[in-house]
């Protein structure tokens, strides 16, 4: 009976490349992802349109590249990449059938499929892919991915050339920033995708205001529900869980415990998918100099994923993917002229601990930094661990304060070491650790050249991780290693 139900999970599999990777084509080879992957398999007969709930607002002239959880989720129903990365880590084709490394990973070549279609019936082909990855990744950043140089050699092939060895270059494909879309007719409307969803409606048009909403449509008269996104921000999510939505991604912790008491509702918990980690300018300056700093022990961040973050949170213990960066090669060649001077290190005055002012668990994890900064730590042991870390953290003569400010504002200051200290999120479980770290030290420019001691600037705080809650029998769910979530778009036959 065990064997008939997998084979039955098997077979609903539609996942990045059977759902995700849809069109008017037959995959070769196909994708076979593991039944742990389904987190739910769904009924058989899908419901019409499935209402979704984002608690952020989704800008489309961002597409393909999401900036926010909310377009990551739509965005991955829409566009897709060369390769995926199955729930257990396993790469799978998506785009390209198949690929080949050679001169020990300093040119790898990928064979796209050659019928794979846009949604205006134009094919997808390798043009498409290096416009979209030199369209999202600046020059620095490519040169700082070690890239030498990309060349379409035909229609269907491409070949990527390194400066030195990269040996696991499509995990690094699979990630969103190397999405891949095409052109619109006009430049006010959605990207085109290639995915088993489209939208119609063009970027000026959309709005959320007045009850605005974004529906997409299955792809080349495919299989499964209109999908409809509407922003959550503002209002009471119980009460749509009640009416409106059908499903959502959250982590708050009120929704969670009102959905575990409704029987007509599914909780599941989603991977583990973010470590959230201190920066420190302070602690950069003495590593400059070879002095050396504790981290926080665990005991400590125990204490903040239980007390101080309103959410699922848990320590963040050892290993991290930034200790083992063996054969990544300089990682900070993205970097021309890092800053020498870190403003944000500077004794006088008020330090300020910054965060992304829409990331509630970095809000509550920097109120709780900077009020021990205000503790005693000969009475605090939470002061005094961070004393012990952070250099300066217990003797700024104006104190810390935390503050919050938007993504702009946020970047602006961690480019260049402005502050003193900042709480960011990074992916717990990267698909490349390589390409996450240069992706840091492009956007933290102070990280820059610190070598062996890089793993040193990050201090980890705590892992967490959000739930899905979707009303029963309205359909099925994949997720992948990052732990993003895609619908099931039929019975796992090609389209």
């Amino acid at each position: 009976m065990r064997l008939q139900v997998l084979l039955i999970k098997a077979g609903l599999i539609v996942f990045l490349c059977l759902g995700g990777c849809g069109g008017k084509r037959m995959i070769s080879p196909a994708p076979v992802f593991p039944p742990e992957c389904i987190l739910l398999a769904g009924e058989r007969e899908a419901a019409d349109t499935v209402t979704i709930g984002l608690p952020h607002r989704v800008e489309p002239w961002h597409a393909p590249h999401a900036r926010n959880g909310s377009e990551l989720f739509l965005f991955n129903q829409l566009y897709q990449t060369l390769v995926t990365i199955d729930c257990r880590g396993g790469v799978q084709p998506c785009l390209a059938g198949s690929w080949t490394r050679e001169n020990g990973g300093r040119l790898w070549t990928f064979q796209l499929l050659e019928n794979v279609w846009f949604w205006d019936g134009t094919p997808l082909t390798a043009r498409d892919a290096w416009r979209s990855w030199h369209r999202v990744s600046n020059a620095p950043l490519l040169r700082g991915l070690g890239i030498d140089s990309v060349t379409v050699r035909d229609d269907f092939m491409l070949s990527v050339y390194f400066r030195r060895p990269c040996l696991d270059f499509p995990r690094m494909l699979s990630t969103s920033a190397f999405a891949v879309a095409g052109e619109s007719a006009s430049a006010d409307q959605w990207p085109l995708g290639s995915g088993p969803y489209r939208v119609e409606r063009s970027a000026p048009e959309f709005t959320w205001m007045g009850g605005g909403d974004i529906r997409a449509y299955p792809a080349f008269d495919g299989p499964g529900p209109v999908l409809r996104f509407v922003e959550t921000a503002g209002r009471d999510v119980r009460d749509l869980l009640d009416g409106v939505i059908d499903m959502m991604v959250t982590s708050d912790p009120a929704v969670v415990e009102y959905a575990s008491s409704q029987p007509r509702l599914i909780n599941l918990p989603l991977p583990w998918d973010k470590v959230y980690v201190m920066l420190s300018t302070s602690r950069v300056s003495a590593l400059r100099l070879n002095n050396r700093f504790d981290f926080l022990p665990l005991e400590f961040t125990e204490l903040l994923a239980r007390d101080a973050v309103r959410g699922e949170a848990e320590s963040a213990s050892p290993p991290f993917w930034w200790e083992n960066l063996d054969g990544c090669g300089d990682l900070s060649a993205a970097v021309n002229w890092p800053p020498l001077l870190l403003a944000g290190a500077s004794p006088a005055g008020a330090g300020r601990v910054l965060y992304d002012a829409k990331d509630n668990i970095a809000r509550d994890l920097a109120d709780r930094i900077v009020a021990l900064g205000a503790a005693d730590p000969s009475l605090s042991p939470g002061a005094g661990a961070l004393g012990a870390s952070v250099p300066r953290f217990n003797g700024l003569p104006g104190g810390l304060v935390a503050e919050g400010v938007d993504a702009a504002a946020l970047d602006r200051s961690l480019r260049n070491g402005d502050d003193f200290g900042y709480i960011i999120s990074l992916p717990r479980r990267p698909g490349d650790p390589c390409y996450e770290a240069r992706k840091l030290i492009y956007r933290a420019q102070w990280l820059s050249h610190l070598e062996d001691d890089f793993p040193s600037a990050l201090i980890p705080l705590v892992n967490t991780r959000s739930r899905i809650i979707i009303k029963r029998e309205r359909t099925g769910l994949t997720v992948d290693w990052y732990g993003n979530i895609r619908l099931l778009t039929g019975t796992g036959k090609e389209r």
